[in-house]
């Protein structure tokens, strides 16, 4: 990913749904290996589609959730 600022003050939540047909599985790892930052935090739902991890995967997906709200928003 050209252009990615390592310089960005942001931190990201990213959520691999390993049964999505919208953004596949080999396109997740790409975005992975192109951030570069310990601000990244990584999460895979094993039996999850684009937008149902609160339901398929609740017992990953909402501790996931709230460790990350914790960590970075004050």
């Amino acid at each position: 990913m050209s252009g990615f600022d390592q310089n960005m003050c942001c931190y990201l939540l990213c959520s691999l749904y390993l049964q999505d047909a919208m953004v596949p599985f080999r396109q997740m790892q790409r975005l992975h290996q192109a951030v570069r930052t310990q601000r990244c935090t990584w999460v895979e739902f094993p039996n999850s589609r684009h937008m149902d991890a609160y339901e398929a995967n609740r017992e990953l997906y909402w501790p996931a959730l709230r460790g990350f709200m914790q960590q970075y928003v004050h």
